[in-house]
């Protein structure tokens, strides 16, 4: 229909209508902002003072990346651990198999040639033996029968006392010397007072008797006879304080003996002194010295069991401390008294004993090797006065004994080295050497499987049931 076709009247109510229909149209959409609608104006964007303004025909920077709406923080969600791959199981081929056979075997063998070995333990044969005051004599230096050798110590001693005066003294020098016998086989023996004459003419003189011990054997080599011995200077003075030195003996001067019977010093002379020394009262002086000599006797003992030889046996009877007192001294202005004391004793050679009481109470003892298990329980008594440098001593024996039967454990090895498991009992019960000693013996290989002793004896042990042999 055409506009002019209408009439003013319906005109208006047509444009009346639409507008209301668009009203109805507008409240029923989504509301927007007015920035949504309309863009915003842009501002002139400021730059730093000799920034480059970029050109229309720079590409435009990438856009920031988009921005997240704000969340809520998740929780952690707590790792799951991975579980690990199923491994399939699958038997080793027969090429795997013999490799760890032949690994096996090469491990075995070598573990049979470098733990190879063999030890034997030993029942020694134990003998017990009770003798009640059994008399007995022991030779110096024996071969055959108990015998015994001469140990001798020196120890010096002294305490500061007050004085009670000044005297006159003349003192004389005193040592010990070595007098050795290179002319006989004969012991020579020296009577009290024989006098050693030094080099420079000094005397000096035994204050007792001595038996010098003829020339013997040793490895095949004669050697002289010694003893050792006390000195006492001729005279007094300090010219007899000497270092050690070589003395002859004058009594035997043109005789063959005056070049075969010499001394040696075992100790420096000392003591000589005349002159004015400090007075202590005689009965300070004897209180003194009897605790000195008392001392002095129970250090020497001590130190005797200690340093006697391996295989001796020292027993407290067989051993005489002998006191000499020196010229008393003196320390800022106190006395000085001084004990020297000498141990000799006579130490029995262990074996030699055991074998004398096996030979008295032992039936059917053939002089094999024996040993004293238990020297301490046994008691044994020298003679009253008995005199070590005469070469024989005399005494008794008292006390409960284990004899124990020794034999060579080198030998032993020696004997079973590359032998077969059974030689041991062979040896054991027919050798000589091992029957009258040996109780039981039993043997571990090793490894476990051999049934022969290592070719090398250095392979073997050889035990006894109470410790190493």
């Amino acid at each position: 229909m055409h506009s002019s076709l209408l009439k003013p009247s319906m005109w208006g109510k047509l444009r009346q209508t639409l507008h209301n229909h668009s009203v109805i149209l507008l409240s029923m959409a989504p509301k927007r902002p007015l920035q949504d609608i309309l863009p915003p104006r842009q501002r002139p964007v400021r730059r730093p003072l000799g920034e480059t303004i970029p050109s229309r025909n720079t590409p435009p920077p990438p856009p920031p990346p988009p921005q997240s709406p704000r969340q809520a923080p998740e929780v952690p969600e707590e790792p799951q651990r991975p579980r690990p791959p199923r491994r399939s199981f699958r038997l080793p081929g027969a090429g795997v198999w013999f490799a760890l056979g032949v690994a096996v075997l090469i491990l075995t063998l070598a573990f049979s040639y470098l733990f190879a070995g063999a030890t034997v333990r030993v029942t020694p044969r134990i003998e017990k033996v009770f003798a009640d005051n059994a008399s007995f004599t022991a030779n110096k230096s024996a071969v055959d029968g108990i015998s015994y050798e001469i140990m001798s110590l020196e120890r010096i001693g002294t305490r500061e006392v007050a004085p009670s005066g000044e005297e006159q003294a003349s003192d004389k020098a005193t040592g010990r010397i070595v007098i050795y016998n290179n002319f006989s086989t004969q012991s020579q023996r020296l009577i009290k007072n024989t006098r050693f004459e030094t080099s420079g003419g000094l005397i000096f003189r035994i204050p007792n008797s001595v038996v010098v011990p003829g020339v013997h054997k040793q490895n095949g080599q004669d050697v002289a006879g010694s003893i050792e011995t006390d000195i006492i200077a001729d005279q007094p003075g300090p010219e007899y304080n000497l270092g050690l030195s070589d003395f002859t003996v004058p009594g035997f001067k043109g005789s063959p003996q005056y070049d075969k019977f010499y001394a040696r010093s075992k100790t420096p002379t000392t003591g000589g002194f005349i002159g004015k020394r400090l007075v202590v009262p005689p009965g300070d002086l004897a209180n003194v010295r009897d605790g000195l000599e008392k001392e002095l006797k129970e250090q020497l003992l001590t130190q005797a069991q200690a340093e006697k030889p391996a295989g001796y046996l020292l027993y407290e009877s067989g051993a005489t401390v002998s006191f000499v007192p020196e010229p008393t001294g003196q320390n800022n202005g106190k006395a000085v008294v001084t004990e020297k004391a000498t141990l000799t004793a006579i130490i029995l050679k262990a074996d030699t004993l055991a074998s004398f009481l096996a030979k008295t109470y032992v039936p059917g003892y053939e002089s094999e090797g024996v040993l004293l298990d238990n020297p301490d329980e046994l008691s044994v008594t020298f003679a009253s006065g008995a005199d070590p440098s005469s070469g024989k001593v005399s005494g008794t024996l008292s006390g409960a004994g284990n004899i124990r039967f020794v034999f060579d454990p080198e030998a032993l090895k020696r004997d079973l080295a590359g032998k077969a498991k059974g030689a041991l009992n062979t040896l054991v019960n027919n050798d000589p050497q091992y029957k009258n000693s040996i109780v039981k013996a039993t043997v571990s290989l090793r490894p476990f499987w051999k049934s022969h002793f290592p070719d090398q004896g250095s392979d073997i042990s050889v035990m006894s049931v109470s410790g190493q042999k």
